[in-house]
């Protein structure tokens, strides 16, 4: 589809190529159509209810040229993703990257989610800004609790998944870069709605090592700490 757009966009040349011609069209350009593939581009540009050639013309051009500046954006969020790829080192989203499956690109995005870590003073609040609070409403005596609010943050980011960042560990016996992943239902007790989640924990020294870790709780005044 990529190619067609950037080299054949108007059906009415599709309907000139024919089969042979489309196959052909994507031999030039480095890359394979079988003839089960030329066939249905052809059948599709041969069924369709197109206007005028000069309208039709037109059409593509328009389309053709919005196709472009898709790829000029392209571009620049793969530039972007790559500058901040390299910065991902020097913040503590690091240590996501040592989960299997999650690459440095998907760990940037987390960490863009949650934004300044400093803003939140206990687990819940990242649980409550992701949008996996509960939803309650009381009438009368009765206080009901339904599924997930979906309030807080629109980011999808922080909503595909039930983890959390949190802050540096800030206690005078840790190491300064030491980094904290945790799920909430390591540290915080959650409502009975709550789906349930697997419990994780771990801290990520300078050395790159991992190592077992205490329950996290509240520091007064600021965020969560690890009390070793």
């Amino acid at each position: 589809m990529r190619l067609l757009l950037q080299t054949c966009p108007n059906p009415y040349h599709l309907r000139d190529l024919g089969p042979a011609g489309i196959r052909q069209l994507f031999s030039d350009h480095g890359q394979r159509c079988g003839p089960v593939t030329a066939n249905r581009i052809y059948a599709i540009a041969q069924q369709s209810l197109l206007p005028s050639a000069d309208v039709c013309a037109l059409l593509t051009a328009q389309a053709q040229a919005d196709f472009l500046q898709y790829c000029w954006f392209e571009d620049q969020v793969a530039a972007y993703e790559a500058r901040a790829t390299a910065l991902l080192p020097a913040t503590f989203g690091q240590v996501l990257t040592t989960l299997p499956g999650v690459s440095p690109r998907m760990a940037a995005r987390y960490l863009a989610g949650i934004g300044d870590p400093d803003r939140f003073t206990s687990a819940r609040q990242i649980w409550a800004y992701a949008g996996f609070d509960p939803t309650q409403a009381d009438s009368g005596n009765h206080r009901y609790t339904g599924g997930i609010s979906h309030r807080g943050s629109p980011s999808s980011v922080l909503r595909s998944s039930k983890s959390v960042i949190l802050p540096p560990c800030t206690a005078p016996t840790a190491p300064a870069c030491t980094c904290r992943r945790a799920s909430v239902a390591s540290t915080t007790p959650l409502p009975p709605s709550m789906p349930p989640i697997r419990p994780i924990g771990f801290s990520l020294p300078c050395s790159g090592r991992s190592s077992p870790t205490a329950p996290l709780v509240p520091r007064t005044g600021g965020p969560m700490a690890a009390h070793h």
